[in-house]
């Protein structure tokens, strides 16, 4: 098993790149960076044998196979090239790659992560956290009524590994699709990139469970501990707490349950723990039927067991899912306040009840509170640091009011414990927007798209990138391919209403700005239409409207001076008094969410 993980799979480091040569991608912070073929191969070559000379003759019999007939210097020489301008590198004065004439080529930067590690302390060089997965456990007594089992217990024990924020702990929706799988731990840990690979397995007999897990290195194979456990279903929440911290402690990380957390977080009840398990393993799934059916779930379990926090928590999860996700609206909204206020009142710390108080808070039905948000998520993160939800969306509310540096540190700390999160992806493809870098902008985009082709938000965003950057045709086919999942939403019409503005229609740009403004249920990213339709009414000479519509953009979430400050369109704008004064308004704002959320 050790041979199976060889450093070539692993992701190498040099600068400020990143490689992973089983995917043969390069980035750079994140950003995947256009590089294949030849040019990859010639790079892979270099990282292999960093610090030596790789020459000419060897690269040709790498990049060739002995029976073709081409060019071997010309080729060489044209891979060479495409490497530099990918590195942003020079022959005559390289950073990273070196020539030695008449010799061959030599990597001058060191790399990273190229040794395999030997123990448990191998460390992601960007963040010096291990990164761990914890697999779907193994029912050896199979029977359909208890696979949500395998999910549920697995999403206890990566909840509390991952709450201290010590150890980067994939969460559930990453590996719920190795359950009912067979599966070689140490394949997956290459898969996930990870460290660490945490595994397990259920027997149960009736009321009676068997549950043994173990812990594996994934750089050498051996294993770090094998824990067994016998307990009752009733039992089972302890169980869970025992096998996260034997865990931790195994990677010489804190104790994963806190001490304080009181005795109502639990449920001795039977019917509603199971219900709990269920709705788990339902939400694990991401999708309207199920979150619907874990949400009756929840609704029965907290009504067997009125006391039950945990199912509290989840219940106002939920309930806010339903509300962001599947069907914005405030009933959701409302029934997401109830139960957060009952787990709050049972436990006043607990971590995902004071994350989604922070979503609720900032949201249409609550006007977007965007101060007492950040309070309630900065409250969650403080109790739990390794809460991603939280992690995700104060992210996403820095964003909206201003603090872009803060907003992008956030998101790529999610992306370090789930790098294929799709919506963290389009924030941060937003960010790069707003500071007006298009091609990382569309770089993060189009990740989000691989990752999830039909993710609304990349299809809502997307089309900006282009408007912002001229580029019509391309602007209007992406409002086209919006439209066909989101045929009625006034954002993109307002888009739409943008890009005949430019095209100088000015008819047809001022009945689509009407048509989006015309009225309809308030949205999470309403703010992002009267922004752009303010964008509309700049370009098409109404000052007056332009303002008060940037207006009811930072009434309603985005309150973003950078953002107006340096926006092309309302460069005309810039000497209305009006304008001034919205702006030294929203200053005074920005500067105060800085001084008490920001870096100090």
């Amino acid at each position: 098993m050790a041979e199976s993980l060889s450093s070539s799979q692993r992701i190498l480091r040099f600068g400020t790149f990143e490689v992973n040569p089983r995917s043969g991608e390069l980035r750079k912070g994140g950003v995947r960076i256009k590089l294949h073929g030849q040019p990859f191969e010639v790079l892979a070559m270099l990282l292999e044998r960093r610090g030596q000379v790789v020459t000419r003759e060897e690269l040709r019999l790498r990049l060739w196979p002995t029976d073709t007939f081409v060019n071997f210097d010309h080729g060489v020489n044209t891979a060479i090239n495409k490497l530099r301008e990918a590195l942003g590198d020079s022959a005559d004065n390289p950073r990273f790659v070196e020539t030695l004439p008449r010799r061959g080529y030599r990597l001058l930067a060191g790399v990273e992560g190229a040794d395999q590690a030997t123990t448990a302390e191998a460390v992601l060089p960007v963040t010096g956290k291990r990164a761990v997965a914890v697999l779907p456990f193994k029912l050896l007594t199979p029977n359909p009524e208890d696979d949500y089992l395998s999910v549920a217990l697995a999403d206890a024990v990566i909840n509390q590994l991952g709450a201290k924020g010590e150890l980067l702990v994939r969460p559930t929706g990453v590996v719920a699709c190795y359950a009912k799988q067979a599966i070689d731990p140490l394949t997956v840990a290459r898969e996930l990139n990870v460290q660490v690979i945490v595994e397990g397995s259920i027997q149960k007999f009736g009321q009676r469970l068997r549950l043994h897990a173990q812990v594996w290195n994934a750089a050498d194979g051996s294993t770090l501990l094998t824990v067994k456990h016998d307990s009752e279903m009733a039992d089972l929440f302890a169980v869970q707490d025992k096998i996260a911290d034997a865990v931790a402690r195994a990677l010489g990380a804190q104790a994963a349950a806190s001490p304080e957390a009181p005795a109502a977080a639990h449920t001795k009840h039977p019917l509603a723990f199971e219900l709990f398990l269920r709705a788990v393993e339902r939400l694990s799934r991401v999708n309207l039927w199920d979150t619907h059916t874990a949400i009756e779930m929840l609704e029965k379990a907290v009504k067997l067991d009125p006391g039950f926090v945990a199912a509290w928590a989840r219940l106002a999860e939920a309930y806010m899912v339903m509300a962001v996700t599947f069907e914005p609206g405030v009933r959701w909204v409302r029934r997401g306040d109830r139960a957060i206020r009952r787990a709050l009142k049972l436990d006043p710390r607990n971590a995902e009840a004071h994350c989604e108080r922070g979503r609720a808070l900032w949201t249409p039905g609550r006007n977007f509170q965007n101060r007492a948000a950040l309070r309630a998520l900065s409250t969650a993160l403080r109790l739990s640091p390794g809460c991603q939800r939280a992690k995700t969306w104060q992210s996403v509310i820095f964003l909206h009011v201003g603090m872009l540096e803060e907003a992008k540190e956030g998101l790529l700390s999610v992306l370090n414990t789930d790098p294929e999160n799709a919506f963290s992806l389009v924030f941060l493809g937003q960010i790069a927007m707003y500071r007006w870098d298009y091609d990382e902008a569309e770089e993060y985009h189009l990740r989000a798209f691989h990752v999830d082709p039909t993710n609304i938000w990349a299809h809502l965003f997307h089309p900006t990138i282009a408007l912002y950057r001229g580029q019509l045709e391309e602007a209007s086919e992406r409002i086209r391919v919006a439209h066909q999942l989101l045929p009625e939403d006034p954002w993109l019409r307002s888009c739409e209403a943008l890009l005949w503005a430019k095209r100088g229609e000015i008819g047809k740009a001022e009945e689509l700005a009407r048509r989006a403004l015309r009225g309809g249920k308030p949205l999470l990213h309403t703010h992002h239409l009267f922004h752009t339709a303010a964008a509309v009414d700049a370009l098409l000479r109404n000052p007056a409207r332009a303002i008060a519509l940037l207006r009811k953009a930072s009434s309603t979430g985005l309150p973003s001076y950078p953002v107006y400050r340096e926006d092309p369109h309302f460069h005309s704008l810039r000497e209305q008094p009006e304008f001034l004064s919205l702006m030294g308004k929203l200053k005074r704002e920005w500067e105060g969410y800085r001084q008490e959320f920001g870096q100090h």
